[in-house]
């Protein structure tokens, strides 16, 4: 069995565990962006691995895979789990500031999302399987996190200064 087998068999029971407690779970990759976590969702291949890079230069790369969310009363916060925790990452959790749907694009912008559909997204990102157990209280969870949650559209481009101000004015507005 190889390194990798073994991390899917981990991530796997990790992600039963939280589905069990009704945590959201996003595979996204996430970023400390001034002591607020925010969060790059997309299928596979839209660019979660590239903009946390283009962004690592100015802020620090919390996860570049599993992003396990909690609710409490003050909001939504990103635990940084230990065994996907990378070198010299910030604090064990963050509260959440933003979730981006992500959109490769000519330029950067934010777009609010246009219909309570557009949120289904998100659930594309939820490491789930249709043999799961737990697969309603998980979906459930994360549909919570998709109404409750601050979730946009980002489109970027490859220019990390831009993606930065982007961000930035969109967290201050």
């Amino acid at each position: 069995m190889s390194t990798h087998d073994h991390y899917l068999i981990l991530r796997d029971i990790f992600c039963a565990l939280c589905g069990l407690r009704g945590a959201p779970l996003l595979h996204a990759s996430s970023v400390d962006f001034e002591g607020r976590a925010v969060i790059f969702c997309g299928v596979s291949g839209t660019g979660k691995t590239t903009i946390s890079r283009l962004l690592s230069a100015r802020h620090q790369v919390i996860n570049d895979e599993i992003n396990w969310l909690q609710c409490s009363a003050s909001g939504f916060t990103v635990v940084n789990q230990p065994f996907w925790r990378l070198k010299d990452t910030p604090e064990p959790s963050l509260p959440l500031a933003s979730i981006y749907l992500l959109e490769q694009a000519e330029t950067c912008e934010v777009r609010k999302l246009d219909t309570p559909l557009d949120a289904m997204g998100l659930l594309l990102c939820a490491p789930y399987g249709t043999e799961d157990p737990a697969l309603g209280v998980r979906t459930a969870a994360t549909m919570t996190l998709a109404t409750a949650a601050p979730l946009k559209r980002l489109r970027f481009s490859l220019d990390s200064e831009e993606i930065d101000q982007t961000i930035r004015r969109d967290l201050s507005a």
